[in-house]
């Protein structure tokens, strides 16, 4: 028999739940319906566990709850069990010492479950012998604050002030603090800043006492870090009960809940409709989850302030605090920031989104979704955060070994030779420190590169297809009024004002300096490099294969394409050594050595050319190796940003000036074509990058380059029905306006549709699909025509826009028709003729 468990509730069914579930479990169940009975059945009974509503017929579970902390069943596990209807129920429950607060309708198998861990120790005692640091200005406060914890098993220290606090703090590290909201040197927030600055006491518990009434006073408390927050008035018992909860959930000795992905976990949803709360509530509720509601941002930041969930729904649009705020609020308090959270919104506005993601949100959805999206979404979040920590502990436990298996070489091989060579053992010490902590920094460096990657491949597959449209669309109207302008002099144009209006004012630019549209187009391409550099980053674009490369061509070319740049900057020189060809891609060194130019032009100052010098120069440095150097004398890299200086998005530019990415992906390049690159600095003198390339060991193919690759063959523009696939159906409409003069366009915008319409008879020309959708991909296209109409399988041309998966880049790689997003007008055009003009299969 595990123990008894008195259950109080009003409702019989209720109670019969949970007697028949705590009876199979091997509890002994004792129900009852009301608060006297309960008071009779603790004075009668041994009772090891209280299961408590809120509301029942002859009062209120709190106030009982708040008897027994106060008196000789202080340290009684309390579970309260009641709805979701007032949140304020539910914040009294817990500060007034529950255990745990459980909404119904509610899981049985997690309340038996939460039972057991609840009965395996004693909450007030589960931490005594600790050492708590109270630090209060209050000598009376402190005095009986002491008294309560000492005879609770605590060691206490004592502090009247912050400064006092905080030597206490580092001289005897306490494993627990509780400190004043206000003091008159040093304020509690304060105090538990300081706290969290330091590496060494961060997870430190930290509680904080108020003797405010406020209802913000938690807000405060949790923005400022503390775990937790206690009132002065509160029963000594209540600061017991909430001390050993925030050590044993900082400890990590006694999991809040179950840590399982299969068992209940805890969601806040936030949403001023009740209607639509209790809608999420029901499709959560029925996938297993226990859900805890609140009406607006400030009930949400109350509830968090007593009881950690799993993951936050948040309404975007609410009165008062709404959900960006009350986000931003959730992602600056330390004990919730790793909270997941999703915004909702009823309007799919992408400005609203973008600011609640930069708010600090997880995930972002709409309310038109179907119930089962927000759930899925829900769960990826859910599993999202516990792999993270899986993988955090993981780390933390290979770090912890190493260091072990480190001192205990350092140990043996202090005990070998502590005779003879104690000064040649401390240099091997010092050694083996630091190939440790390089090993550590340079797996936290490769983490944070494929984090970085993954990213960058995401925002630039995002990018592609709103891209594509803004491009093919801008192209087609100045094609339009290119034409428009040109035969102007045709109109018959009656002015009504002496003063042409704005559209004739617009017209009159198209072909000009001055035009507007070529203004755009010239900002998207510099958008569609941009993304093309985060594209080479995250390793979606191909290199292509290592061939001899003539690195003489390679930088004679560099310098043409550079020289407007250079030329206002700096005086530039070479100095070419007699060296053989290095295996490589011409076009990808080409990219390495303009990234390293142009950037040696842009440290200069501006105004001096004459003065300024970039020096170009190469040499063998032995029978593998190349050396290129671009050296510059500008304003160098101060010695704390040099090491940074290969990492993504990081740029010693003023604001606006390039992306950061251009060194990361010189890095990356050289890199994998098995080369290496340096960069060494003198602010005020200037900077040099040093690129050592491998000697190729065979003879030089001809590679493919602008200068000698031929034009190809005039393709007769045949008209055809096209069928386009893509899942964006602007993107749809885009192409049908650039093609629908010559052909006969069908767009939709899924797989399963083009395979339904082609079942059903129909048959096309040409097939243009996009590569990745959902549910069914280009690629899952192609195998099921080639099963079923190979004809058209064998005429198709495939978009691309990124972050697809190695088995999707091969099969790319083979395809002969391919179009990378965003694309221009012309470029369409001209593939989809090529395509045309091959010969197809007979059907």
């Amino acid at each position: 028999m595990n123990g008894s468990v008195l259950i109080v509730d009003d409702s019989l069914t209720v109670r019969m739940d949970l007697a028949e579930a705590f009876d199979a479990a091997g509890f002994a169940a004792m129900p009852c319906s009301t608060l006297e009975e309960a008071r009779t059945a603790l004075e009668t009974d041994k009772v090891a566990l209280l299961i408590l509503d809120v509301l029942l017929p002859d009062g209120d579970g709190v106030d009982l709850l708040r008897e027994l902390r106060g008196g000789r069943w202080a340290t009684l596990p309390v579970l309260m069990l009641s709805t979701e209807a007032e949140v304020k129920d539910r914040v009294r429950g817990i500060t007034t010492g529950a255990n745990e607060y459980v909404g119904k309708p509610y899981d049985g198998t997690y309340l038996v479950s939460r039972a057991r861990e609840l009965l395996g120790r004693s909450p007030t005692r589960a931490n005594a012998g600790a050492t708590i640091l109270v630090v209060d200005d209050s000598e009376t406060y402190r005095r009986s604050l002491a008294e309560a914890l000492e005879d609770a098993g605590y060691h206490v220290l004592t502090a009247e002030n912050g400064r006092t606090g905080l030597s206490a703090l580092a001289d005897d590290r306490p494993d627990a603090v509780i400190v004043d909201g206000v003091m008159p040197d040093m304020d509690g927030a304060t105090f538990i800043r300081r706290v969290r600055l330091d590496a060494a006491t961060r997870s430190l518990p930290c509680i904080l006492l108020t003797a405010s009434e406020d209802a913000g006073a938690q807000l405060r408390a949790l923005e400022a870090g503390a775990d937790a927050f206690i009132r002065k008035d509160d029963e000594m018992d209540v600061v017991l009960v909430r001390l050993a909860t925030v050590m044993r959930r900082r400890s990590g000795q006694a999991p809040s809940r179950p840590t399982s992905l299969s068992g209940p976990r805890k969601i806040l949803a936030v949403d001023d409709s009740e209607t639509y709360l209790n809608e999420i509530a029901d499709a959560l509720r029925t996938e297993g989850y226990e859900v805890s509601l609140a009406r607006s941002g400030e009930e949400a930041l109350e509830l968090l302030a007593v009881q950690p969930v799993d993951c936050i729904l948040m309404d975007l649009v609410m009165p008062g605090m709404d959900g960006k705020e009350a986000c931003t609020r959730i992602k600056a308090a330390s004990g919730l920031r790793d909270i997941p959270l999703i915004l909702l919104t009823a309007h799919d506005d992408r400005t609203a989104m973008l600011e609640g993601l930069s708010a600090g949100a997880d995930d972002y959805i709409s309310k038109s979704s179907e119930f089962e999206v927000l759930c899925a979404r829900v769960l990826a979040q859910i599993r999202r955060r516990q792999f993270e920590d899986e993988n955090r502990r993981y780390r933390e436990e290979l770090l912890q070994r190493e260091i072990a298996a480190g001192e205990e070489r350092s140990a043996r091989l202090l005990a070998e030779a502590r005779a003879a060579m104690v000064d040649e053992l401390q240099r091997t010490i010092a050694d083996r420190t630091r190939e440790l902590e390089a090993s550590i920094v340079g797996q936290r460096h490769a983490e944070r590169m494929a984090s970085v990657g993954m990213l960058s491949a995401s925002i630039a597959h995002e990018i592609n297809n709103p891209l594509a449209i803004v491009i093919g669309n801008l192209e087609l109207v100045r094609l339009s009024l290119t034409d428009l302008a040109a035969h102007r002099p045709d109109w018959n144009v009656v002015q009504t004002s002496s003063e042409p209006g704005l559209g004739m004012q617009f017209l009159d630019r198209v072909g000009t300096a001055d035009d507007p549209l070529k203004d755009a187009l010239d900002a998207a391409e510099r958008v569609r490099q941009i993304v093309r550099d985060l594209r080479i980053f995250s390793r979606s674009e191909e290199e292509g294969p290592s061939v001899p490369v003539d690195i003489h061509q390679v930088l004679a070319s560099t310098i043409r394409m550079a020289s407007n740049e250079v030329r206002h900057r700096a005086r530039l020189t070479t100095s070419f050594a007699e060296i053989p060809l290095v295996a490589g891609n011409q076009s990808r060194l080409g990219q390495v050595f303009l990234n390293l130019v142009v950037n040696a032009a842009q440290a200069m100052p501006i105004g001096q050319a004459s003065d300024n010098e970039i020096r170009v120069s190469t040499c063998r440095l032995d029978d593998r190796t190349v050396l290129v150097e671009v050296a510059d004398t500008g304003v160098g890299i101060p010695p704390e940003k040099l090491h940074r200086v290969f990492d993504p998005f990081f740029t010693t530019k003023p604001a606006g000036v390039g992306t950061g990415l251009g060194l990361a992906i010189c890095h990356r390049i050289v890199t994998e074509l098995g080369g290496a690159i340096d960069v060494a600095s003198t602010v005020g003198k200037g900077t040099t990058f040093r690129v050592s390339l491998p000697i190729a060991n065979k003879a030089p193919a001809i590679e493919a380059t602008p200068d000698n690759r031929p034009d190809p063959p005039a393709v007769a523009h045949a008209r055809g029905d096209i069928l386009v696939v893509d899942d964006e159906i602007s993107l749809c409409r885009t192409i049908g306006r650039i093609l629908s003069g010559q052909h006969e366009i069908t767009a939709v915008t899924s797989a399963n549709e083009a395979l339904a319409l082609i079942e059903d008879g129909r048959r096309f020309d040409l097939i243009l699909s996009d590569l990745m959708m959902p549910e069914m991909s280009g690629m899952d296209l192609h195998a099921a025509l080639q099963g079923r109409a190979a004809d058209q399988a064998a005429r198709m041309i495939f978009m691309s826009g990124g972050a697809f998966s190695a088995d999707a880049e091969t099969f790319l790689a083979r395809q002969r028709f391919r179009i990378e997003k965003p694309f221009l007008p012309a470029a369409l055009r001209d593939i989809v003729a090529r395509a045309l003009a091959e010969p197809r299969l007979a059907a």
